[in-house]
């Protein structure tokens, strides 16, 4: 009877009030679900499990994605469950996968595992990865607060390492990577533990610290076992971290030998460790140095840190899960996990399974549990003699079982919703429909929420929102099916109740982590990106919130904010905008950042809201010089003869900075440049890039001597990032050696540095000869040359593919385009190592052009490591404004580029020609309506280099273009001139009567007027003027001056309806309308008025005084006739008082009209009515 009272005061709430919640907790089981890996997570929601049954499953694309929170996905058996990939496959947990749980996979055949940044909190566990190739490993983490631990990295053969480590303040417990032929564990990122893990047997290190521009401070490293690699630790850069602990970060309490002991713990570094042990305790008495100045493991450990735990001796075995109910014909996977006596654990333990009672259900070897009869059971786990057990429940009825397992309320306040979660499970045997969850708050109903579903041995999480009504422990009740919608093997456990407290409304204080304008950097003539990092220190939720950006130099925006909860910072990626203004080098700039400028939150401390940093703009080195104020690769020579162009790099070769040397010589045979034998030299240049000048070698320490002669440079162009780390100088010295050239003979370059030890790095040796033979086709050679450094990485550097681009345009000669036989196009590229790059010329593009094809390693000899493209451009060729673009473009493999651009070579072959050009032209129309708009197109032969038009044929030449466009104005019949010049001679052509030109209008010349809005406003002031001639005008002429004065007429525009901005001050406007039968003008006067805005009041004079105030306010008067002397007399009637403490008179003068004459006005006042004036300053 009590259940249906209850029963019948639901219902009658329901008729006030339907909530609905998320339905969560579903599994999907891969292949018996979905066919796929990836479908199965498509189709997950928050809260979900994929299941993947035992089985080899190959990628059909080449990667698994996951981009949602609170998935698990999880192996069938670690060992039995494997993911494979043809190519370098990647299961990616992006930035929206958050909490994210993986475990129980065999990742093999180049997949590899990578936790995006943005994503966070997941958890990466009891996984194999066998034989990765990717370069940085089988696992790279790259986000926050994950934990990756029980995993097995075996056989790496990537550049790097086994697992790269590229996050913060992420914990790496308990794994295993060993046999790599690289780095064990690569640590880029800051803050993280890195405990209880084995690295054996890696070729180059079991760990490696990179620093070479990043920070991995502040990371604790301890109780590792750390033999047979390499080298056990090293680093990567020329500055260590020095912040990294190598020792617990407290004592712990561990057991040596039969003795327990207590103390900081190091790391077991095998036979790299040669001290003693005097004391018997397990810990080295002397500290053992980490190599490249890494720091010291000041406890170092004398055994593998499982002796010190009882490690390596199984203790423990649990099997998960520990109960499990099931129906006939129904099936469960157990897994056992083993531990050692410390609870840590441990990996390679097998296990063998049984079943206590086989006519209820049997288990095979890989412990996948058959229900086949009714009745209970005892699942063991064995190995040796340590045992774990789960029991198992068969039933034959075939009934859902609605059971409410747990209410979870957080930590609710009085006055603010929040989110009541109850687990549902069906422990029947059947599936139920569609149901409600209530909630009763202390007995009186606070809210339910619809379930859909649930299938039988499933779980679900429900939400319902509850909003406290006052603070104290109250009494939450979750109903499962209180309407009885649901036909249940068992009705009695359909209610859960728990005691919650409900705490006092809290206030969440909002404050700046960081203010971080695009890297920490502004960057000149670009948008730069500011980003916001904030933290919620408060007690309480905030909602959503703006947070307002303002630059000094007029950038105003507003950064909106879903909300932060009370002790968390805002969610990856963290919040930005867009600052699109675009500044110069050298410019300062203030950004101030505030937190909820609309005081839309209950924030408890606004002190702490705002923030302001100044930022220096600076160029990005890495981009093309035309984002960063410098030169293109500009066209030093033009050469316009009989001859060719000759390049050659002798023997020169790629020199390290880590060579010393003081003096080294480049030689070049007479083959390298074979000249004929009446040549005439034009020019010799000679080119020396080089990079890393980490010692400032170039700047004043580097002198070069030709075949004997010290010469000086005759340029030396220069580049560099500019900022953070790698802000080394680049460049390329060039000399002119023409008179020192040798022709048909050895040629000897000596290069000498200051101090050996000095270090900058230097590349092949250019050495380029025009000559002049007339043997030799006609030919017109551009020499161009600068030095850029281009690195397209948007990521790491904020350089977009077309940002990292290089310029060379061809400028200083007009190319005949009827007479080209051939156009090569030479680019030369330090350090372009690919193939890698893009080149473009006149919109042509062509990609992966470069190749200097050396090793690129350190200390190289071999190679140039400049790369030399060369390559027929004539099907692209223009007259004339021909240009070359560079560009830092991907690899083969998709990789971004860092390479060079320093010279551009344009050789252009003519067909001889010896006729002199025969002269014609068309044009695109010969009548029509004044103002008649003409195109003349030149269809002249034989090659003219030169052409003359007189379009009214009255003998002044009116175009030297080769098409040129004229306009006739005036009604009437007009004969063409053209004639065209070459080297050979000239023609003319005459077309008599050829353009006819009526006047299309009234016959009337147009009369004038327009009308402006607005007229008066704040300066400047945007006026729009709009003309309202008449008879049709066909042009305008807009002018402007200022009022009352005689200053000659300025133009602003020809527009018929024009737009200006006009500075503070009055202003006349002249229009003058013109057509084929005349013009006419229409003068405003005092037209335009732009104020220079109203000044700020000041405080002229306070106090407190006894009193009141009086204000005697008088209208205007006027002087009367102007030009004349008047004067003007105002009494002031004061209420009776007693004492004046102040009094103040104003006066307000002001002339009105046209002209420019002085005026002066005098004040004289009377105060004590004695009929004495003084006359007032």
């Amino acid at each position: 009877m009590q259940r249906t009272l209850l029963i019948f005061s639901i219902a009658a709430l329901l008729c006030m009030t339907t909530l609905a919640a998320p339905v969560m907790g579903a599994t999907l089981t891969v292949p018996d679900d979905y066919s796929s890996i990836q479908a199965a997570i498509d189709a997950a929601s928050s809260g979900d499990t994929v299941l993947i049954r035992s089985g080899t499953y190959t990628l059909s694309s080449a990667q698994i994605e996951v981009n949602k929170p609170d998935l698990t996905i999880i192996g069938e058996d670690r060992d039995s469950v494997i993911i494979e990939s043809g190519d370098e496959g990647c299961f990616i947990l992006r930035s929206g996968a958050h909490r994210t749980r993986l475990e129980n996979i065999t990742f093999t055949s180049c997949m590899r595992v990578h936790v995006d940044t943005g994503s966070s909190s997941n958890v990466i566990a009891n996984d194999v990865f066998l034989n990765p190739t990717y370069e940085e490993g089988g696992l790279g983490i790259y986000s926050e607060y994950n934990t990756i631990r029980d995993n097995v990295i075996s056989g790496a053969t990537g550049d790097y390492s086994g697992v790269s480590l590229s996050g913060n303040s992420n914990i790496f417990e308990n794994n295993s990577i060993r046999d790599g032929s690289s780095a064990g564990l690569t640590i880029y990122g800051e803050n993280n533990t890195i405990t209880k893990n084995s690295f054996i047997n890696n070729a180059y290190a079991g760990i490696e610290v990179y620093s070479d521009g990043f920070n991995p401070e502040n990371n604790r490293i301890y109780l590792n076992t750390v033999t047979g690699n390499g080298a056990p630790a090293t680093t990567t850069g020329t500055t260590p971290p020095t912040t990294i602990s190598w020792v617990s970060p407290e004592t712990i309490p561990y057991t040596y030998n039969g003795t327990s002991y207590s103390g900081v713990m190091g790391n077991y570094w095998g036979s790299n460790y040669a001290g003693a042990d005097a004391g018997g305790d397990g810990i080295g008495d002397t500290p053992f140095a980490i190599p490249d100045s890494l720091g010291n493991d000041t406890a170092p450990l004398m055994a593998p840190f499982g002796n010190y735990f009882g490690g390596g001796t199984l203790s423990t075995i649990t099997v998960s899960p520990g109960t499990a109910d099931l129906t006939v014909g129904g099936t469960q996977q157990f897994t056992g996990t083993g531990k050692d006596g410390l609870g840590t654990p441990m990996s390679g333990i097998s296990f063998t399974w049984s079943s206590s009672n086989e006519t209820v259900g049997t288990i095979d070897g890989n412990g996948l549990f058959a229900a086949v009869g009714a009745g209970s059971t005892t699942v063991t786990a064995t190995n040796g003699s340590v045992s774990g057990t789960a029991s198992v429940s068969v039933t034959d009825l075939v009934a859902p079982d609605l059971v409410p397992t747990a209410i979870s309320a957080g930590s609710p306040t009085a006055g603010n919703a929040t989110t009541v979660t109850v687990t549902v499970r069906n422990a029947g045997n059947a599936d139920a429909g569609a149901f409600n969850v209530t909630l009763l708050a202390n007995g009186t109903y606070s809210g339910k929420a619809a379930v859909p579903s649930l299938k039988s041995m499933y779980i679900r999480d429900v939400d319902i929102t509850w909003t406290p009504a006052m603070s104290g422990a109250v009494n939450l009740t979750a109903v499962v099916d209180a309407e009885g919608a649901i036909v249940e093997s068992n009705t009695t456990n359909n209610a859960l109740s728990t005691t919650v407290s409900v705490a006092v409304q809290g206030l969440p204080d909002l404050r700046f982590q960081a203010l971080i304008p695009n890297g920490n950097h502004v960057f000149a003539h670009e948008p730069n990106k500011i980003t916001v990092n904030i933290k919620n220190t408060g007690t309480a939720d905030v909602g959503a919130f703006n947070v307002s950006i303002v630059t000094g130099d007029g950038f105003n925006g507003t950064i909106q904010v879903e909300g932060v909860a009370a002790g968390s910072g805002v969610s990856y990626p963290l919040p930005s905008i867009e600052d699109p203004t675009l500044r110069s080098i050298g410019e300062n700039v203030t950004i101030t950042a505030v937190i909820d400028p609309e005081n839309a939150t209950l924030d408890s401390d606004r002190s702490n809201n705002e923030v302001t940093v100044t930022k220096s703009v600076i160029g990005n080195g890495f981009k093309g010089k035309r984002w960063t104020e410098g030169s293109d690769l500009t066209t030093k020579r033009v050469f316009a003869l009989r001859g060719n162009l000759t390049y050659s790099f002798g023997d020169s070769a790629y020199h390290s900075g880590y060579e010393p040397w003081t003096a080294r010589t480049v030689n070049w045979t007479a083959a390298d440049h074979p000249l004929p034998a009446s040549a005439d030299i034009r020019e010799a240049r000679l080119y020396v890039p080089y990079c890393w000048d980490k010692d400032n070698v170039m700047a004043g320490n580097f002198s070069l001597d030709f075949n004997g002669v010290p010469l000086d440079y005759d340029a030396h162009y220069t580049d560099r990032k500019g900022w953070g780390g790698y802000d080394l100088p680049y460049g390329m010295f060039t000399y002119n050696v023409t008179e020192q050239f040798a022709e048909n003979a050895a040629n000897v370059a000596t290069l000498h540095k200051t101090v050996a030890d000095h270090q900058v790095s230097t590349a092949g040796l250019l050495l380029a000869v025009v000559y002049e033979d007339p043997a030799e086709p006609e030919r017109l050679i551009f020499l161009n040359e600068e030095f850029d450094n281009l690195f397209a990485h948007e990521a790491l550097y904020y350089v977009s593919v077309e940002e990292a681009t290089a310029f060379a345009p061809f400028t200083g000669a007009t190319i005949d385009l009827d007479r080209v036989q051939s156009a090569d196009l030479i680019t030369v590229v330090p350090w372009a190592a690919g193939p890698e790059g893009t080149l473009i010329f006149n919109d042509q593009t062509w990609y992966t052009v470069w190749d200097h094809g050396g090793s690129g390693g350190t200390g190289e000899t071999s190679g140039t490591q400049v790369a030399v493209d060369r390559r027929d451009v004539s099907d692209y060729l223009q007259a004339a404004s021909n240009e070359a673009a560079i560009q830092g473009g991907p690899d083969t493999q998709g990789s971004t580029s860092n390479l060079c651009a320093s010279n551009a070579f344009l050789i252009i072959e003519y067909a001889d020609d010896t006729a002199a050009p025969v002269a014609n032209f068309t044009a695109n129309v010969t009548s029509g309506d004044a103002p008649l708009a003409v195109q003349f197109t030149d269809t002249s032969t034989g090659s003219p280099t030169a052409w003359a038009w007189d379009f009214e044929n009255d003998g002044i030449i009116d175009s030297t273009e080769q098409n040129a466009t004229h306009t006739y104005t005036t009604a009437g019949t007009y004969t063409v001139n053209l004639t065209v010049t070459n080297a050979d001679g000239s023609d003319s052509e005459v077309k008599a009567d050829y353009i006819t030109v009526t006047s299309g209008g009234s016959g009337e010349a147009p009369v004038a007027a327009f009308t402006a809005t607005p007229l008066t406003g704040l300066a400047p002031l945007s006026v729009t003027f709009t003309d309202a001639s008449s008879n049709s005008p066909t042009a305008w002429s807009w002018e402007s001056r200022p009022s009352g004065t005689d200053e000659n007429w300025t133009a602003f525009s020809t527009n018929r309806n024009a737009t200006y901005d006009f500075a503070a001050g009055a202003y006349d406007i002249r229009l003058t309308a013109t057509n084929a039968d005349g013009s006419d003008t229409v003068t405003e006067t005092q037209y335009i008025s732009s104020s220079a805005g109203a000044k700020r009041l000041a405080t002229v004079q306070n106090g407190t005084v006894s009193g009141d105030l009086y204000v005697g306010a008088y209208g205007g008067w006027s002087s009367g006739t102007s030009y004349t002397t008047n004067t003007l007399n105002q009494t002031f009637t004061l209420p009776a008082y007693t004492d004046v403490q102040w009094a103040r008179l104003y006066t307000v003068v002001y002339a009105a009209g046209t002209d420019n004459r002085t005026g002066t006005a005098t004040v004289r006042f009377d105060g004590n009515g004695d009929g004495t004036y003084d006359t007032l300053g």
